[in-house]
């Protein structure tokens, strides 16, 4: 029996071993499939704060908050130097010396603008076939803004970076007669460690020196590399003169460069056709309009300098960034109703401020000029907020020497998907509360208000409830007001009485 159990093992295994040298390699096609990635909606940052931020900044995990619409809030810390309100000087310390500051918390919304174009009843005029009512918007305001920008390479295997020092010309057609003249050449002498608003000033004074449209121009320092040109009324209309960079001579810095690139400048969005009948149609124009308009972006840094700037082949190849290409602006219509229409920034123009649109002109399918006409107007139904403080002013003590102020820190903040949210923070409590280093938790609740009365011109904000806005802002905007404070009087009668 065992012989037999034997002879029929070996057989089987005789078998397997001609079965398996008649196998062949087989690959079966698997389906296809796209990794998952990310793509950014905005091409370039943006710039959340709207004064400068000497010390302070956010928290990681609790200073952003989003809805479920996309809007957000960012809240921040800011220490602000305490000045003398009959003087204007700082107030000094007496122990340290130096400038006494307080920590506040600052918070800003940010929503898509909308504004709502609304034409002439005539445009609609429609006798002649194949024949429609045009019009035209200018986009970017009335003035150019462009950013000046001086950067430096890193420097690696050193202890510490160089600072970037040296001059460079800022120049411009001025009188657009298609050459740079000597006086319209500004020569900039920069070094980043001076103050901020001197260098600023510096810059102004040189470009306003040019003349023209520059005549009146403004510079704001966002930082010290970083600088806001703004054109001034002189050079109202579009295609105006943009500055460039001439010679440059830096003394001191990793191969420092200096830019300048264009922030908004006045575009015309020409001819776009109305349909008589089809509110859609019209709005489709006009998106098309605006949407077909590309400017190309650079997506990340230049690895190495040109080749032109490279002393020797040893630094590195240079290699080009990536480039994106995006309408300017970004946007979105929807029609009200047959002259009415909703234009909304969105994209890479969402979350900006935007000038006011523009009508231009209007015309009817004959040709006709309907400006000027009270039915052509523009309003701004919604916008993101200013910059605003969200604790209110500390009570002064009449008693005490000097401002009562106290640090107000470690904001928090939630939303809700309609987009109300509260914003939390800790203050410090005086000692003559109560002694020693304590704190208290506070908190302030806020609601985005919407346009409800377009004859509205101006919104207030009345941070403290004392009867004396803040922070008056020209125009109608979304937000933001605090729930209003209650004030109750606690009257005692005399028990003797």
């Amino acid at each position: 029996m065992l012989a037999n159990l034997w002879a029929s093992l070996r057989q089987t295994r005789n078998k397997s071993h001609t079965s398996r040298d008649r196998r062949r390699l087989r690959v079966d096609a698997l389906e296809e499939r796209t990794l998952l990635s990310v793509t950014p909606v905005d091409i370039l940052d943006k710039l959340v704060n709207q004064s400068l931020i000497p010390s302070g900044g956010t928290i990681a995990g609790q200073s952003l908050a989003v809805d479920a619409d996309g809007d957000f809030v960012v809240v921040w810390t800011r220490y602000d130097t305490l000045t003398d309100p009959n003087t204007g000087q700082p107030i000094v310390d007496p122990l340290t010396g130096q400038p006494r500051t307080e920590a506040n918390i600052y918070a800003r919304y940010l929503t898509d603008e909308v504004q709502r174009i609304t034409l002439p009843s005539g445009v609609l005029n429609d006798t002649v076939p194949t024949q429609y009512g045009r019009f035209s918007l200018i986009f970017g305001g009335t003035t150019l803004v462009q950013k000046l920008t001086i950067s430096a390479t890193y420097e690696p295997y050193v202890p510490s970076q160089q600072n970037i020092a040296g001059t460079f010309v800022l120049q411009a057609d001025a009188n657009g007669d298609g050459i740079i003249a000597p006086t319209e050449r500004a020569t900039i002498v920069y070094d980043e460690t001076t103050d901020i608003n001197t260098l600023a000033n510096t810059i102004q004074t040189a470009l306003q020196g040019i003349g023209g449209p520059l005549q009146n121009a403004k510079v704001t320092p966002v930082n010290a590399k970083e600088f806001i040109i703004e054109y001034g009324s002189a050079a109202l209309g579009i295609n105006q003169p943009k500055l460039s960079v001439g010679n440059v001579n830096f003394t001191s810095g990793f191969y420092p460069n200096v830019q300048v690139s264009t922030v908004r400048e006045p575009i015309l969005i020409s001819n776009i056709p109305v349909s008589p009948d089809n509110p859609a149609l019209t709005a489709q124009a006009l998106e098309q309009a605006f949407n077909t308009r590309l400017q190309a972006y650079a997506m990340g840094p230049i690895d190495f300098p040109p080749p032109d700037r490279v002393p020797s082949v040893s630094e590195g190849p240079y290699t080009d960034p990536l480039v994106a290409a995006a309408s300017i602006p970004q946007i979105s219509v929807t029609a009200v109703n047959a002259t009415t229409f909703d234009i909304r920034f969105i994209g890479d123009s969402g979350k900006l401020d935007h000038p006011e649109l523009i009508i231009s002109a209007v015309s009817d399918e004959l040709g006709n000029n309907l400006l000027p006409s009270p039915q052509a107007t523009v309003t701004t139904l919604k916008q993101s907020s200013p910059e605003f403080r969200v604790n209110p002013e500390e009570p002064d003590d009449p008693f005490t020497p000097g401002p009562d102020k106290y640090n107000q820190i470690n904001p928090a903040e939630a939303i809700d998907a309609d987009g109300d949210f509260i914003i939390v923070w800790e203050s410090e409590v005086p000692n003559s509360v109560a002694f020693a280093s304590v704190s208290d938790i506070f908190a302030r609740r806020f609601r985005p208000v919407g346009t409800a009365n377009l004859g509205v011109s101006q919104f207030i904000v009345d941070m403290d409830a004392d009867g004396i806005p803040e922070t008056p802002i020209n125009g109608i905007l979304p937000l933001v007001s605090p729930l209003k404070t209650v004030t109750q009087t606690l009257t005692v009668d005399d028990l003797n009485r």
